[in-house]
């Protein structure tokens, strides 16, 4: 039967029903191409999907912890309870600077060390926004009496040295403390020092020897 229906058909219309057929093989592969591509894009796009959710959940996180923070900075007892800390920190450094200038004048060594130890051992605690310099300056006598390593020494005054002499003005001929060196006693003691010689003679002092010498008078030797 079917070698009946085969002989029924004409070879032309078989060319054309298989050149049809080779067109949808043809269609067909590139439907199968087309829907790889597709498949390949929507797997990018599924990637990058997830990859911004991660990136909105990471947004939402942070913006809910800024949220907080904002809350809490924006909450009454916070805001009061910082002014708190920032005012005592001001009263206590009002405090500790008129404390280190009254121990500095009652004569505390000026160093820190000094005076956090002083600071420390009054346990002076600032109660009010204004110091009271008689309370400071009670304490701090009162510390030093205790700790009186804490206080410069009296005699700690540096030493000055005299002037040196200006021009026209005559040094000491020997200063104080210092004693010039004794020239020896003895033979040969003068050994080294300068001869004194007397002054050479003038013409009028010759002729007066001479004539000294022969007796007469200098005096009358020129009288006509």
């Amino acid at each position: 039967m079917t070698d009946a229906i085969t002989t029924e058909i004409p070879d032309a219309d078989i060319r054309e029903l298989r050149s049809e057929a080779a067109k949808y093989r043809k269609r067909a592969q590139a439907a199968e191409k087309k829907n790889a591509e597709l498949q390949s894009l929507l797997d990018s796009v599924a990637a990058e999907r997830n990859e911004l959710a991660q990136g909105i959940q990471l947004l939402g996180a942070d913006y809910r912890e800024q949220l907080s923070a904002l809350e809490a900075a924006n909450d009454p007892d916070s805001l009061k309870a910082r002014v708190a800390e920032l005012t005592g920190q001001l009263r206590e450094r009002t405090h500790r600077d008129m404390f280190d200038a009254t121990a500095r004048d009652m004569g505390v060594l000026d160093n820190r060390q000094a005076l956090d130890d002083l600071w420390h051992a009054t346990g002076y605690t600032p109660e009010t926004d204004d110091a009271d310099p008689n309370v400071i300056s009670e304490l701090v006598g009162s510390a030093l009496t205790a700790r009186p390593w804490l206080k410069q020494a009296a005699d700690a005054a540096p030493t000055t040295q005299p002037a040196p002499a200006s021009n026209g003005q005559a040094l000491d001929a020997q200063p104080r403390g210092f004693a010039l060196p004794q020239r020896p006693v003895g033979p040969g003691a003068a050994r080294g020092t300068p001869e004194t010689t007397s002054p050479p003679a003038t013409i009028e002092t010759k002729v007066n020897e001479r004539f000294s010498r022969s007796g007469r008078d200098p005096n009358n030797a020129y009288r006509i």
